[in-house]
């Protein structure tokens, strides 16, 4: 009999077919035909069993067939199809901003494991969640993410580095995030563990189980206490709420409304006095129109004007609300070489597609290159970088 077991995957049958979910919000299928050609087949939560005196034919037949589902995968979320970057993939996890890690050469790093949100905020810079215009979803292994960040934090040779866990999405869909922050927790060299989250998949459990790995900071997106239309329908302010009051008891909590002129200017001044109530610290932030963000309001405020009026709910609430004087503490680090310039010309392989369409990530010099405008989807292509700071390379497909 071959039976192999997956620690990741849950398997259920449903009209002959095996339905794999990966990662608890990821799903392939699997033909159950093709299984039972080499035997009778069992199918167990977390192993496939097969009847056969071809032992090893059939382990492979398995393997085989979960590692073309783990190549086909959709989010349950977003309904998009799902990139598995793993060690083998010959994916770089450094070069997009849409995956991997962000160095900019200081004690800051941010890592971004997954994307995709289970919300809709009307102002989301990124444009994630379930009305986003995005056509595919990433998901990191969590031993490649470690081992990737580890080379780094040991290059960068700083006692004081802090992690953001900022994904183009939210965290806490990434089912190894406690292993993740346990990971960096085990590094002497990473002193703060932030987690950037909307807060609807906290639970108390959630909280204690995190800061036990070693999470020290959490920053709640928190742009209303009331109307939902700010944050999308399906979001349960109310839990926020209570999962905010008790995570303050728990580690360093910040709450980090936007304020959008116009729309939640009354959702704000509640806020403030919520953090007063939990006491927490509370860092606002102006609403910017960014490119390829959504846009509930056409206007910004002026830095001027933004400031202003923080002052004036500084004075009505008697509470803190500019830090410009604060700002945590910026050392400048050794950082990964970019190795290509603006306006070069280079060939290099397709290894999976981008965000949106005529979008694809190739592979060069160990980093990952977003190229747009591009009419292929396989093969080496020629393109021309336009982008080059800070190991962000984005590139336009030559024709």
């Amino acid at each position: 009999m071959a039976s192999i077991e997956y620690e990741d995957i849950e398997f259920e049958e449903k009209d002959n077919k095996i339905i794999a979910t990966f990662l608890d919000i990821y799903e392939f299928t699997i033909n159950k035909e093709e299984l039972e050609k080499l035997g009778e087949c069992k199918i167990n939560k977390h192993s496939i069993e097969i009847t056969t005196q071809s032992e090893e034919k059939a382990t492979n037949k398995i393997n085989f067939l979960v590692e073309c589902g783990l190549n086909q995968l959709t989010n349950k979320i977003s309904k998009q199809p799902t990139t598995y970057i793993h060690r083998l993939s010959n994916i770089p996890l450094i070069g997009t901003p849409s995956f991997g890690i962000v160095d900019k050469g200081t004690n800051f790093l941010e890592i971004k494991p997954i994307t995709s949100c289970n919300i809709d905020c009307i102002y989301c810079s990124v444009d994630e969640g379930l009305s986003s215009k995005k056509t595919r979803d990433y998901v990191i292994e969590e031993e490649y993410l470690f081992d990737e960040l580890k080379k780094l934090v040991e290059f960068k040779e700083c006692d004081e580095l802090e992690v953001y866990i900022n994904p183009n999405g939210e965290p806490l869909l990434y089912q190894p995030l406690t292993k993740l922050i346990q990971d960096m927790h085990s590094l002497k060299q990473i002193k703060k563990i932030h987690l950037i989250t909307n807060g609807t998949l906290l639970s108390k459990e959630k909280i204690d189980t995190l800061t036990e790995a070693g999470l020290t900071n959490i920053s709640l997106s928190l742009s209303s206490l009331n109307n939902k239309e700010i944050m999308g329908k399906t979001c349960n302010l109310d839990h926020i709420k209570e999962m905010a009051e008790y995570a303050s008891k728990k580690l360093n909590l910040t709450l980090t409304p936007v304020w959008i002129p116009k729309v939640n200017d009354e959702e704000i001044d509640k806020i403030v006095q919520f953090s007063k109530e939990i006491n927490v610290k509370i860092a606002i932030q102006n609403f910017l129109v960014h490119k390829g963000g959504r846009k509930p309001t056409k206007k910004e405020k002026s830095w001027e004007e933004f400031y202003e009026q923080l002052q004036e709910l500084e004075k009505k609430h008697d509470v803190k609300l500019s830090f410009q004087e604060e700002q945590p503490k910026i050392i400048k680090t050794k950082e990964y070489e970019t190795p290509f310039k603006k306006n070069e010309v280079l060939e290099a392989r397709i290894v999976c597609p981008g965000r949106k369409p005529k979008e694809q990530i190739v592979r060069a010099m160990h980093r990952a290159i977003t190229v747009i405008d591009s009419n292929r989807n396989s093969g080496k292509i020629k393109m021309k970088i336009v982008r080059a700071a800070h190991n962000i390379l984005l590139a336009k497909f030559c024709r």
